[in-house]
């Protein structure tokens, strides 16, 4: 089981949606070419979930 919790883990407000979803996409295209599965779940930094992360 694969997960992505970020590529730089940024605390999450200094970072906008945009920048924070190039964040992401670079993590879990690391994992995809590292282990040929697409991760499944995410965990964001600190466990903060908030609206613009779902």
């Amino acid at each position: 089981e694969l997960a992505v919790h970020g590529w730089r883990h940024e605390r999450f407000w200094r970072l906008c949606p945009r920048r924070e979803l190039r964040d992401l996409a670079r993590a879990a295209d690391a994992v995809h070419r590292a282990s040929g599965t697409r991760p499944r779940w995410y965990r964001p930094p600190y466990g903060v979930l908030t609206a613009p992360r779902l």
